[in-house]
Order: C-alpha cells, then structure tokens, then sequence
C-alpha cells in the first residue's frame, strides 16, 4: 500500500483526481469514471465530505503535523458556504472562534474590511481552496463511498465506488447526509421524535403561525369540491396531534444567488418537465392578498463589490429635497441610529439637529424644515472629507483597488462617489436609488424555494435516487422562479419586479447560475454517547465536556401541508427564538465506543431534531469540525479510542487553537428563577455595615413611570434611612438599542451597586425591527459594561407584564409578535448567569385568567399598569426578593 507522500500532492496537485472535472449538467449524482493512476492511499485522517467542515478538519489536521485526505462526492469544496448560501446564519459572532473566525477573516480581506459574513459563493470557495492547499490535503472530487471495512471496532479502510481503497488510523465524516457512518454501522435516526421521547416542547408535529398560509386558500382542484382531489404538494394524510414523532424531515431548497445587475444576469428560463399544477396554490394565495412585501422578504444581501471608477449610476452631489422618496423612513432611520454608517451620519449633525431627530414622533410625517436640514447635513458630508474616518472606512466594502484609490486622495473624486454611492446603499428607498446588488434567496412564507414534502426518502435512499430527488428540486425551483416572473396569475406588479431579477453569470458558470448543491438542512443524526436536546439550547442542563457553542434559534422549516377546516395549512416551522451561545458536547460528535472507535461525525451529529435545528448552521460545522481534527490527531498520538481520550488534554487543545467553549458563567443546574445570588446579598450586607449605596433602575417606560419603582425606594429609605442614592433611569419608548447607547450618562454615570433591568417588552414592538438576538446581545452588553465598572454590583433582571389589545385602538399585543422571544432572553441569561429574574408574566397570566376584568382594569391602556396594579402584581414579587436576600444568612 503507498502513503501519500509518494504522489507529492499539494492542495490539488496533478495527481489522477485531483483536479476537479466539469460535470456535463447539474447533478447530484455524477461520479468519476476514469480509471485511478493508484487505488490504494493511505493517510493519519480520511476526511469523507469536502463541506465546510470537512476543509476546517483538514486544515486543522495539517496544523496538527497529519495527513489528511478529503474525499468529495461532489465537484466543489466548502459545501453551502460555497454554494449559495451567503447570508451566513449565525447566532451571536462572539461565540465563534478558531478556523470557523478565521474563514470569516480570510474572506473580508478579500473585500478589504475585517471579516465578512454576507459574501459570493465563488470568493468563499475560493477562500476553502486556499485553506485545502494550505494544509497540503489531496482532494479527490466526484468520489463515491462502496464500502467500509471494519476489524472490530475500528474501521480500517473505505472503499470508493470508482475502485480506490483509503486507508487511515482516524476517519471523519464531514457529509450533510451522514454516509460513511452510516455505512461503518453507527446507529442513527432520520426524522422527528416525539416531545415525549427527551421531554422537550417544539419536537415532532408543529403547527404555528410563521411561514404559514395567513390567508385561507381553497386545497382542492375545484375550488369548494373536495371530491375533486387536492392540489398538487398537498398531503391527503392528517398530521398527529402537537409533539407527535415521524420519520419525516423538514423540507430542502437550493439558496440561490440572485442579481438585478441587467449585465451580469441570466434570465430565469422555463425548465424542461414544467408543471404548471404545482404553483395552482401559490397563485391562490397571491389572489387571496399575499403582498409582495413578503414575497421579497429574504432577498438578503451580500457582497457585491464596485470600483469607484464606474460610470453607471452616476448621482450629482447635491441632494433636494424634492429626490427624496421617503422622508419620514429616512428620518426614522437617522432617529434610530441603526448600524454604524447611519451612526455616524448622525454623529456628524449639529447638537441642534440631533436634538430634533431625537423628539421626532416616527408616528407622525416630518416637517419640511426637518428633511431640509437633513438634506443639507447629508450634502456636506457629501462633499469631503468629514465624511471619512479610518473605523467607518473599514466597514465599507469595495475593491482593494477603489480601497487604494481613495487612500491616497481623501479629498478627490473618487471618495466623493464612494460617499454618494454609501448614501444610495444605505438608503436606496428614500433616496430613489437603483443599486446593482447579488442577494442569497432563501425560503420565505408560505410557498417559497422549499419543496416541502418531496425529501422524506433522501436520507437513506441510494445515489440513483437521490439523484432523481436532486432533479426534482432543480425542476420544481426554476419553475418556480419561471412562474413569479411570467404566469398570469401572478400580480403584474410582482411580476416586473420579479423579471429584474436573474442567475449571475459570474457565479457557478458551470452550472449556468445555479448552485451546484442541494441545502439538505437535515439528514442522518447518529445516536452518539450524549444526544443534544431543547434542554441544552434552553441552558436547563449544560455539558461538561464541550467543544464548541451553537447559539441559534432552535429552527425548523415546514415539512408537509395539509387541509383542515377546509383551508390549507403548513406543518413543521418551528422559530423559537432567544437561544443564547451554549455548549456543545464531545460525546455527541462520537459514536458509542462498542460501535466504532475511530470515526468522528461533526456534521450528522447527535442530537434531537429540534436541537439539530439550532446547531446545524455552518460557522458550528466548522467549529465542530476543527475539534474533531484535534481529537483525532490526539488519539493517533495516545493510540487510544476516541471514547477513551482524556477531555482534559482535548479541551486544552481547543483553548490552544482559540475554540470558544463558554458563553458567561457556567449556569447553576436548577437553580430557582428569582435566584439569591451573591452580589444582592452583598449588597444588603454594605447596608448593615452602615455604607451608603446607589440604586439605579433602567429599562422602559414601564420603569420610567412605575410605581414599582417608588415602592422599591421608599422600601430601601425606609429599612436604610440615609444611605440609599435613587436614580430612576428609565427610557420612555425606547427599547434595548437605546439602553446600550445611554448607559454612560444614564447607567455607568451613577456607579450603581445594584441595578434593576427591563427592556424586553420594547424590545420586541416590531416597528424597532429588532433581531431577537440583538436583544440578547444588547442585555449581554449592558450587564457587562455594569460588572466591568464593579464586579460587586447586584443585578436583577425583570420580564414584565402581559398585554392586550386595549379597545383605545392601542395594539400592545399584536404590535409584540415576538415577545416570548425577548423574554426568554431574559430568562435564559439569568439561569445562564446565575442572576435574580422576576419574572411578572405568570402573575399577569395567572390574573388574566382568573379575574380577566381586574386585568383590563390594571392595564387600562394594554401595556402600562396603573398604580393599583403595580403596586397589586409587580412589586409583591420585588418585595419578597428583598427581603429574602436582606435576610439571607
């Protein structure tokens, strides 16, 4: 048997199989069939799966002092991540370190800023090939696995369909569909269990009202005649009652990378095998109303670089206020302050002016003198100069060229048309623009790019019948995009708006535009030595064995549609948000040892079908892909099982190569909700010794104008007379952006020794527009910056009331679509963190239910509580935590 070094690969070398070979179509199923130069190779690590996280492994391998081979059954590397999938899903960037961090930088230097997360498909593959001949790994493309050989419980040697054999002392299986474990005998699962099964709440059948019809469509070919059959994609099966376990998967799609750049774009063509009956129901429900706002929601931006040299889209330097479109969303905008340009612009106005965007009511139309004077600010900046700093330009993307040309002459023109062209990018509605750009389309609403219900046998299926389920979906998803552009049944508004859209010719030129890959979101999971549950990404029980942290929402795309009540309904959408960074655990990337004892499995990995949807994103693949390569390399050099290796010394080697393995502090197993932690107790202890303490409470307005919060003074006056400083800092309207832009002046200024904490409800009214997880990171940024200026400090965090729609027309309610999610950011942190929560909601909850007219009477206006009911429902819960903690021993 030869080794590798008698082929002297590097990267793709020039060895049989190392370049990869042009497909005669898009396909999923198109094997090499050329007779091999050698068959049998050898190597420290076999890596089956060019993904993501197959390159990380590799590159890690190499780093390491191995050899590693990357066998891809495909024609590319980096799976998704090169494949469309641009707009990268992502939890929180701080919990992300190693290979995975360094991907992110390596692509931004291709646009000359920091790191990039939002990029092309050809420069992130471009980036995989780089990091593969860094680590000197052969790369043997269109290579399909036979067989695995197994002695005992080792495997020894895989075996590829075109007759090649590798063998190698450690095998990674880095595939989305979990083949080769499959094959080596470990034991896995394909679909959902039930609730019951690891005691979780958003497994198995679920029916909610996010990418649902939330227009009622007629299922049936004749409309109102059920004995006419149902439309085509339209189960005749009833789903099981809520949490009810199957073996169906959540549905598949291709992320298409799409431009409105008429130069760089390929028209959507009509494919062969189009089906019209398969879009009879999207036409309904645009019929019912489907508005296109929503049909043109996830087209999501990502990179499109431009050189300050262009001529098209030429804009004068001097705006009127007769160019602007939208005043009052470019107002708003300027009020809110979103992201760091906008920031900035806002910065650069006069106190003056920044003044009154602060008191304009985004409720109401601007006044004229208003737009004017912004206009005339934006025209200044305009103009030079004051409109660059270093920190604002390395955010900016543009060519290294532009980035060079505008270095060198800051006062010339080309910053000028990179300051015009930062304008129209940041604002393209309110200022009329028409920006060239290249999105990633994902699946959006009721009946988008997912074919849900046509994947269920993929998992397990052969080659020649995946290949059959691959070709499905190409038909089924250009059809689709042939029927928005040209159907008649689509509104022509949609339509035009449609048809600007297309294929870019700069992207997958082989395949004519389309990715070359099929988003298979969830295959195999193996049955591992610890199954990762809705309890860990819920931080109820934490591993202690970690190597690496996932933090998105627990996600599921639908799975099947179905009719009741005579309507059609989507089944499967889960989207619980508020998922703060937890750890993952060692145990669920390797088998059970009785099984196999070489193999890691980063990407199928164990664990639940509702955990999986939180994990299953491309950042923790490599994570999770880098830990494996240190834990196989350190198992080669024990000459131990994986299952045996010391956690100790692989945990070292992960702190050593920059994995980030813990989010905060490690949360207390069950510790109660209005936890007594160390710091209020503390607090009152300074208290008795006769010191003299500052109380602050920040939050909304539900603090600003709270009688809870004169009861707490009064309480702290009463039982301390002289020694309480009380600063009521709350922020009327305003949600948690605001509290992280003020807490200098109205927080840190104070010195507080304990702090009081709410923002959630305003967090979540959606005219803020705000991510659930900014909201998480928002908190996370507050209680840091109060613990950075006093370690001592007491915190306590607060989820308040539970609103209604009040008859006045206020909609507290319905305007609050996410607020379960901004609260359990508050109750997640809190266990996380080991913090006190008082957490209102039940009280409010339990009131509602029981004497629903005091509730209304309590909350007149459906979201603020009058005296009576603060000092009825809120404070109770204050009080007792008090004096609990001021009694503490």
């Amino acid at each position: 048997m030869l080794s590798l070094c008698a082929f002297n690969f590097v990267g793709e070398g020039h060895a049989q199989n190392q370049q990869p070979l042009q497909p005669p179509n898009l396909s999923y199923y198109n094997p090499d069939r050329s007779t091999p130069v050698v068959k049998n190779l050898q190597c420290d690590v076999c890596i089956y799966g060019g993904s993501s996280a197959g390159v990380a492994t590799a590159l890690q391998v190499s780093r390491n002092g191995k050899m590693a081979i990357i066998i891809e059954p495909g024609n590319h590397l980096g799976g998704l991540s090169a494949s469309g999938l641009g707009e990268t899903d992502i939890g929180n960037k701080a919990a992300i370190g190693g290979i995975a961090r360094e991907f992110y930088g390596r692509l931004g230097k291709k646009y000359g800023v920091a790191e990039e997360w939002t990029f092309e498909p050809h420069v992130a593959e471009g980036v995989f090939k780089e990091m593969a001949a860094e680590a000197k790994s052969p790369v043997l493309y269109r290579q399909f696995l036979k067989s695995v050989q197994k002695q005992g419980g080792r495997i020894t040697s895989i075996t590829l369909e075109s007759g090649i054999t590798v063998s190698a002392k450690m095998f990674v299986d880095t595939t989305y569909e979990g083949d080769l474990m499959a094959k080596a005998g470990v034991k896995y699962t394909v679909g959902r269990e039930s609730n019951a099964t690891y005691n979780e709440k958003l497994n198995g059948v679920q029916v909610h009202q996010l990418h649902q019809f939330d227009l009622a469509v007629d299922p049936y070919v004749i409309e109102g005649n059920p004995t006419s059959g149902l439309l085509t994609g339209i189960s005749p099966e009833v789903p099981g009652p809520v949490g009810t376990g199957d073996h169906k998967i959540q549905a598949y799609n291709f992320r298409l990378c799409l431009t409105n750049d008429p130069a760089n774009r390929i028209p959507f063509a009509k494919p062969a095998g189009y089906d019209p009956q398969r879009y009879v129901l999207l036409g309904r429900y645009l019929k019912a109303g489907w508005p296109a706002s929503e049909v043109f929601r996830k087209f999501d931006p990502i990179r499109n670089s431009f050189n300050a040299n262009e001529t098209e889209n030429e804009t004068t330097p001097s705006l009127q206020v007769s160019d602007v479109k939208d005043a009052r969303s470019l107002v708003g905008k300027l009020k809110r302050a979103g992201g760091p340009f906008t920031l900035y612009l806002k910065q650069q106005f006069p106190s003056e002016l920044q003044t009154k965007l602060n008191a304009y009511d985004e409720n109401q139309t601007p006044a004229p003198e208003l737009v004017q004077a912004v206009v005339d600010g934006l025209n200044r900046q305009i103009a030079g100069p004051l409109f660059y700093t270093p920190a604002l330009f390395a955010k900016v993307q543009m060519s290294a060229a532009t980035r060079q040309q505008v270095t060198q002459n800051l006062t010339g023109e080309a910053l000028r048309r990179l300051n015009v062209r930062l304008l129209q990018e940041a604002y393209p509605v309110e200022l009329g623009s028409q920006i060239y750009q290249k999105v990633d389309k994902n699946n959006h609403g009721a009946f988008s790019t997912d074919f849900i219900g046509e994947n269920f046998d993929y998992p397990e299926a052969d080659y020649a019948t995946r290949e059959r389920i691959f070709q499905a979906h190409v038909t089924y998803q250009k059809g689709l995009m042939w029927f928005m552009g040209n159907d008649p049944s689509v509104p022509e508004t949609i339509r035009a708006r449609w048809s600007q859209w297309g294929l870019p010719r700069d992207e997958f030129p082989e395949t004519g535009g389309w990715p070359h890959q099929l988003y298979a979101r969830e295959a195999r999971r193996m049955l591992g030595g610890y199954v990762m549950t809705e309890k860990n990404c819920r931080a109820q029980e934490v591993v202690n064995d970690p190597v690496g942290l996932a933090a998105y929402t627990m996600d599921s795309h639908n799975v099947q549609r179905f009719v009741r009540d005579g309507r059609v309904w989507n089944e499967g959408d889960v989207q619980e948000k508020g998922v703060l960074p937890y750890p993952i655990s060692y145990r669920s990337i390797t088998p059970k040892k009785a099984e196999c004892e070489n193999l890691l499995v980063p990407v199928c990995l164990s664990a639940s079908h509702i955990a999986y949807g939180s994990i299953r994103m491309e950042p923790v693949f490599m994570i999770l892909g880098q830990s494996a390569a240190d834990a196989a390399t350190l198992a080669i050099d024990r000459g131990v099982a994986l299952q045996d290796l010391p956690y100790s010394e692989l945990k070292a080697k992960l702190d050593a190569h920059k994995q980030v393995l813990q989010w905060g502090k490690p949360a207390v197993a069950e510790a109660p909700i209005a936890n007594i932690d160390a710091a209020i107790k503390a607090f009152f202890d300074r208290l008795k010794n006769g010191q003299k303490q500052t109380v602050v409470v920040y939050g909304t307005s539900l603090t600003r104008n709270g009688a809870w919060t004169t009861a707490v003074q009064n309480w702290l006056d009463k039982q301390y007379p002289g020694q309480i400083t009380f600063f009521n800092s709350g922020l009327s309207g305003q949600n948690s952006d605001e509290g992280v832009a003020q807490m200098q002046d109205q927080l840190l200024a104070h010195k507080p020794d304990l702090v009081f904490i709410e923002f959630a409800i305003n967090d979540a009214h959606k005219k803020f527009e705000m991510p659930v997880e900014r909201g998480a990171s928002n908190l996370d940024q507050i209680v840091r910056a109060v613990r950075a200026q006093n370690p001592n400090s007491a915190i306590v965090l607060q989820v308040m009331d539970v609103p209604w729609d009040a008859p006045n027309g206020n909609r507290s309610f319905s305007d609050r679509p996410q607020l379960q999610g901004f609260n359990d950011n508050y109750r997640t942190y809190a266990r996380q963190h080991a913090l006190p929560l008082i957490d209102h909601n039940p009280d409010w909850l339990r009131l509602k239910d029981t004497e629903p007219d005091k509730y209304h009477t309590y909350l007149p206006d459906g979201l603020h509580p009058n005296k009576d009911g603060d000092l009825a429902v809120n404070w109770p819960p204050i009080e007792a935590l008090l004096t609990a903690a001021r009694d503490a021993k």
